[in-house]
């Protein structure tokens, strides 16, 4: 049987460094210990913002207004993190979410950044 390529992966600022954790197995007991690595010192903040599919843009996902169940299952479009770091510049990426809603609009259509 071959073994899942998936990972639980979670993001965390300790102190000034931005950090990716990940678990190597998908269901993980209380023995299962993260790995963790550091992917940049001298941050300052780390701002996360949320697309939806009307094109708008929060920093809480899933949005207030979402009713259940629907807050329960519905995935933003896109995801911007922005990172600033201490010699004053910032670090900003964002991600198409496969399977989001409206995540499949042509190509051509573009949103704004918050």
């Amino acid at each position: 049987m071959q073994r899942s390529t998936l990972h639980r992966v979670s993001y965390q600022l300790t102190g000034d460094t931005f950090q990716r954790s990940y678990l190597t197995v998908l269901d993980p007991t209380q023995n299962t210990t993260p790995v963790v690595q550091d992917l940049l010192t001298g941050v300052k903040t780390v701002t996360l913002n949320y697309l939806d599919g009307n094109q708008n843009w929060s920093n809480q996902w899933p949005p207030p207004a979402l009713p259940f169940p629907e807050s329960s299952w519905t995935r933003p479009v896109a995801v911007e993190i922005v990172l600033d770091v201490q010699d004053g510049g910032r670090v900003r990426r964002l991600g198409e979410i496969a399977g989001g809603v409206g995540s499949h609009r042509s190509a051509g259509d573009s949103a704004a950044s918050p």
